[in-house]
């Protein structure tokens, strides 16, 4: 059965090994996955993440490392003139706007 492989320390410990190697290999190719989203994709994205943070447990560096994207994408949203919708994704940080 799949799912009671999974639970294995001996599955887990060889799937951190694989994630380890490939992300190392990434690494040295500069490996980067071109995304191409539009404006509605964007704050699809960004709901998704910022929902995400809301849960109590999702912290240290994956929490980060969406807080970091979501800023990301609101300054490039900025830069490309749309700056409603990086106020929009910069409101939706603010649990008090949540609906």
């Amino acid at each position: 059965m799949v799912h009671d492989l999974r639970k294995s320390r001996r599955y887990q410990e060889d799937l951190l090994r694989r994630v380890t190697e490939e992300a190392m290999r990434a690494q040295e190719a500069g490996y980067i996955l071109p995304l191409h989203l539009g404006l509605v994709e964007l704050q699809v994205l960004i709901v998704n993440l910022q929902v995400a943070l809301r849960h109590p447990s999702n912290v240290g560096l994956p929490a980060d490392g969406a807080r970091d994207l979501i800023q990301a994408i609101v300054e490039r949203l900025k830069e490309d003139g749309f700056p409603a919708h990086a106020e929009l994704a910069e409101v939706g940080n603010d649990p008090r706007y949540d609906t």
